[in-house]
């Protein structure tokens, strides 16, 4: 069970005791939000109403009591964490263990780096490939979590990307503008051409006056015969 530090962070009582969690609830965490964000639409964000879903879920698993704040806290601590690792072995030059989740980096490099991510950086990272297949849609084989488009993460109900990291890298469809989404798309066929009319007044005419002649002449025949 998670258990709390008995401090608050910043503000005192407006906000929410940290937790420490366990391996075990953190993995369970990450691994929720990678199912769920596989059932969702291409460009999807995590808000917090989708994060109460996971704290319910943590909750009936573990019993934790954990609040949305917090498992909001915790979700942008690792998406933190993945800016970091991201933007290291993106460096040319660093080298990545993907056995040991190691990324070696030059000496040069590690005074640029803050504290945070210099100890992150130093050991074995921990939810590697979950941290790998949440914040970029790609699984530990190279196949895309989500079709198409990689999800955005964003856990703040606010319109401010600032700072997050960008994950939707994936090409754009470019086509024509379509219709609103809240709305019925229109169907545009091309006008069928109009259909011919045959018009057989005048060969409907002349055979009926053939037949009346045929009928006429049988007719003079049998009154000569008569």
């Amino acid at each position: 069970m998670a258990k709390g530090k008995g401090k608050s962070d910043g503000d005192g009582c407006s906000r929410e005791r940290t937790i420490s969690w366990a391996d075990d609830q953190t993995k369970f965490m990450l691994d929720w939000c990678i199912e769920y964000m596989k059932e969702q639409y291409a460009g999807f964000r995590f808000r917090k109403h989708h994060l109460l879903k996971c704290a319910d879920a943590l909750n009936r698993k573990f019993a934790m009591g954990v609040t949305l704040a917090q498992v909001d806290r915790h979700f942008r601590h690792y998406k933190e964490n993945w800016k970091y690792i991201a933007a290291a072995i993106s460096k040319s030059g660093n080298v990545f263990d993907d056995i040991r989740c190691v990324v070696t980096i030059f000496e040069s490099e590690k005074s640029c780096l803050n504290d945070r991510a210099r100890r992150l950086l130093s050991k074995p990272i921990k939810f590697y490939y979950e941290m790998q297949e949440l914040f970029t849609g790609t699984s530990a084989d190279g196949s895309l979590a989500m079709d198409q488009h990689t999800c955005t993460i964003d856990s703040d109900d606010s319109d401010n990307d600032e700072g997050l990291y960008d994950l939707n890298c994936y090409p754009q469809y470019e086509g024509p503008l379509e219709e609103d989404s809240d709305t019925l798309p229109t169907t545009h066929c091309p006008k069928r051409p109009p259909v011919p009319v045959v018009r057989i007044t005048l060969l409907l005419d002349s055979t009926v006056m053939r037949l009346l002649a045929i009928c006429l002449a049988k007719q003079s025949y049998y009154n000569m015969l008569q």
